[in-house]
This record gives C-alpha cells, structure tokens and sequence, in this order.
C-alpha cells in the first residue's frame, strides 16, 4: 500500500498490482491524470497564446506518465470491490465512465486481495496500458483531427481522419497544415502558398506567386455522388450543374507546381469572384493559405472582416498534415458501407 505524501511511493505501488489498492491512492492518482489532461485541453484551446503549447506538451507528458500507475491502481481498485478487472474498460465510455470512478472512490475496501488466478488478465492489462500510454505520450508528437467540409478536396475529403506532426517552425510553400483561426479559434486545414514577404495574387484562376505564375497541368476530373456527406449533411458544388441525388458531381481538376517542384491537385468549379483578386503582400510572421477546392474554399484570398481567414500568423499552426488514418464517407461512423477503403493509411501531399 501507497504510503501517504509520498509521490514516488505512490507512483511504484501503482505498477505492482499484485497487491491493494484503497482509496486514498486511487482518488490521488486519478485526480493527478485528470489534472494533467486538464490542463493540456485548456492549453491547446487557447489557440494562439504563446504559452500554450509548452503546458500543452507538459499536461500529456504528464498524462502518459500517470497512465500506467492509474490503471495499476484502478484495477486493484476493482478488485478490492470484488470486481473483475475486465470492468476496466467500462471507464473508456463517457458517462459510464464517470459513474464508475465515482463508485470505485466512494465504496469501502473489501479484503479480497488479488490472486495467481489473475496474472493473465494483469500482463495483458499491463500491456495494453503500456500502449495506451505510449499513445498519450505521442500526442506530444502529433495529432489526430477530422475533416468537416470539402474545401481541401481532393487532398482530403469529408470525413477523413488524418495525422497531423507537431509544427514549431515555419511550413514551408506546398504544407497543409492544421490551425486556428485567428478571431474564431476554430480549427481549419489549408495549404501555405505564400510565406512572410511573399506577393500572391489570383488572375483567372491562376496564382501569381512573387509575379510568377504558378504552372496548372490538367488532370482530368474528380468524380463523386451527389449525396449528403459527413455528420453535417454537406452536399458537393459540381461544374456540370445542379444535378440531383444520387446522380454524378464533376469538377474539373489540375496539379498545380510551386518553385521548388512541390506539387499537388486542385479543383475548379465555375468562375468565380476570388478566380481574380488584388495583390496580397504577406506580412512578417504570417502565412497566406488556400484550399485545394479553389471555388469552395473561403480562405487567404476573403478579408477576416468579410469571414474569411485573411493572413495567419505563424504561431496559430499547430501542425501540418501527414497521414489519413481512415475515411467514412456517410453521416456516422457506424455506417460501414460507407467507409473509403483506398484512404487508409494514404499520405497527404
């Protein structure tokens, strides 16, 4: 047993869960997880606070730290109660979970103490905590997030869930990156076309980047249904007209080149009032970003006044795109028809 107002002690007795666990080491080290997660959430909804990313960093290491020893405890916990340890996993439900932790600090300890018959249940609990942990650790790392309109199509598409490494520095010309914007802290997903001290402007469609057009080689179309997508119920702009549900959406496509040879496809829809704009200058510490979907993205090119992003600053990047983990294209995750097979595991360029 824990020995109280000793951390360390408290930290190591969590490892051995051959033994007992009451509710003072519980309650502890519950209230040190929930703390340190805490404390990275409120951080990382900060948005653009300077500070926030080192607290950020700090809560989930923290929160990877304490993993391991808090379920030790939990399951001797539940084992103290005369539980099974396989009630674990009930604490991984929102609701349920809570009601659980409330139960397992509240209720008196039994004398039941743990038996060999167990050990099995303890290295898989063990090794499956291990992983959970590593998993938090790496949210140091990167991030998980989830696509909710079409402006970065075909790049990404609704209902992508994608990767996202950490960005500390400048992304350079061609990332998709993850950000907040800059009045409404909401979360978007763009591509950096021009750095700090960079000229960009649109002539017909076309981006003049330092007084450079940047090359379009067409790529044919990109081709879907006309049907409501993501949780949302989002309908996709289609160039061949308002055609109706269930019937063919067609957009005619191209990969655009940067100066350094970095490419990637982008789609046209119509012409359009942003096809043709003034000549922006990227301010110091800012970055001018676009999406993929050229007529259905209001990005760069739309004034913040007007609600669109206008320049961003370099420190509301939180990071830049790398993998799409799994993509649904329905309304609910539960609808398996509707999964995307070919997205899985498919790198963002």
């Amino acid at each position: 047993m824990a020995r109280r107002g000793n951390p360390l002690t408290l930290l190591l007795d969590g490892l051995d869960w051959s033994g007992r666990s009451t509710r003072l080491p519980f309650v502890l080290l519950t209230l040190a997880l929930t703390v340190a997660l805490g404390a990275a959430t409120v951080a990382d909804m900060q948005g653009a606070a300077r500070w926030s990313r080192p607290v950020e960093v700090t809560g989930f290491l923290l929160a990877g730290l304490l993993v391991v020893p808090a379920t030790g405890h939990t399951l001797r916990r539940l084992n103290d109660l005369g539980w099974s340890g396989w009630v674990f996993w009930l604490t991984a439900l929102p609701y349920v979970g809570v009601a659980l932790w409330l139960v397992m600090a509240l209720r008196p300890t039994s004398q039941r103490r743990r038996g060999s018959d167990d050990s099995i249940l303890r290295s898989l609990g063990f090794a499956l905590t291990c992983l959970l942990a590593v998993i938090l650790m790496s949210r140091i790392f990167w991030a998980p997030f989830y696509v909710p309109s079409g402006s970065m199509k075909p790049t990404l598409l609704i209902g992508d869930y994608f990767l996202a490494t950490n960005q500390s520095s400048t992304p350079p010309r061609g990332a998709v990156v993850v950000f907040r914007h800059p009045f409404t802290k909401e979360i978007f997903v763009k591509r950096v076309i021009g750095l700090p001290g960079d000229t960009v402007q649109m002539q017909d469609g076309t981006v003049i980047l330092n007084g450079t057009a940047l090359p379009q080689t067409p790529d044919g179309e990109f081709v879907e249904m006309m049907e409501q997508q993501g949780p949302a119920g989002v309908l996709p702009r289609c160039a061949n007209g308002a055609v109706g549900q269930g019937a063919i959406c067609r957009k005619g496509q191209a990969v655009e080149m940067l100066p350094d040879g970095t490419s990637y496809r982008v789609l046209d829809i119509d012409s359009a009032m942003q096809d043709t704009t003034a000549m922006f200058t990227v301010p110091p510490g800012n970055l001018f970003l676009m999406g993929d979907n050229r007529d259905n993205s209001t990005d760069s090119r739309f004034a913040q006044a007007a609600g669109g992003l206008g320049f961003v600053p370099i420190e509301n990047v939180s990071g830049r795109a790398r993998l799409v983990l799994f993509s649904a294209a329905g309304r609910a995750l539960w609808q398996v028809w509707t999964w995307r097979s070919d997205r899985f595991l498919e790198g963002v360029r």
